[in-house]
């Protein structure tokens, strides 16, 4: 199960629901252009989403938390900025 997280074809990033981030795999530290160091313990509010996106990001969190699967576009803050369409959901899993 490690081994797909960190070579997933899909950038993943775990986060708390404080926005802490806990894990990350290869894919998207390089898409955010940081390292692994620079991403894990971080919030997510701060080094991944852009401050004019924080308060729809926490209404998302909710949902997803609740049990919903978004669509939508994502726009990140990190070195490598990009916006992309992508499907976010709550996988109930215990992280290791």
């Amino acid at each position: 199960m490690k081994k797909l997280f960190y070579e997933s074809p899909a950038g993943i990033l775990l986060f708390d629901c404080s926005g802490k981030i806990i894990k990350a795999n290869q894919l998207i530290v390089t898409m955010l252009g940081y390292d692994f160091e620079d991403l894990i313990g971080q919030n997510v509010f701060e080094v991944v989403i852009p401050e004019e996106n924080h308060q729809t990001a926490k209404e998302n969190i909710k949902k997803i938390m609740s049990g919903q699967k978004l669509e939508h576009i994502v726009s990140t803050r990190g070195k490598n900025w990009r916006k992309e369409t992508c499907f976010i959901e709550r996988i109930k899993s215990k992280v290791n």
